[in-house]
């Protein structure tokens, strides 16, 4: 193991606003609180208890938010998940529309 681990590469076509912001997952008839993490046009990341497969549907839930997508990654952490989503074709994020608590565009770099 040990090494030097590389940073993730960016796959986003828009910027990624980081954010913190209760919401529901729904995927498979069942309902899990999962936490907003960061959001672009075309998807968004967020933190939950449970792994999910990748390809799995699911749909994120808020007050003035409903956004169906798929799971493009799950990776583990300390002690939750982190998931990567992809909205589907017909929904994109807009900030004129719906804001997150606590957003922010952090400087590229």
């Amino acid at each position: 193991m040990g090494g030097v681990s590389r940073p993730a590469v960016e796959r986003r076509r828009s910027p990624r606003y980081l954010c913190s912001h209760v919401v529901e997952i729904r995927r498979g008839g069942q309902v899990a609180a999962a936490l907003l993490e960061d959001l672009c046009l075309e998807g968004a990341g967020v933190a939950v208890e449970t792994w999910v497969e990748t390809g799995e549907a699911m749909e994120l839930v808020a007050p003035g938010l409903q956004a169906r997508a798929r799971v493009c990654y799950c990776r583990p952490r300390e002690n939750d998940f982190v998931v990567g989503i992809h909205f589907d074709e017909d929904f994109r994020w807009r900030p004129d529309q719906w804001r997150p608590d606590h957003l922010f565009l952090p400087p590229s770099a």
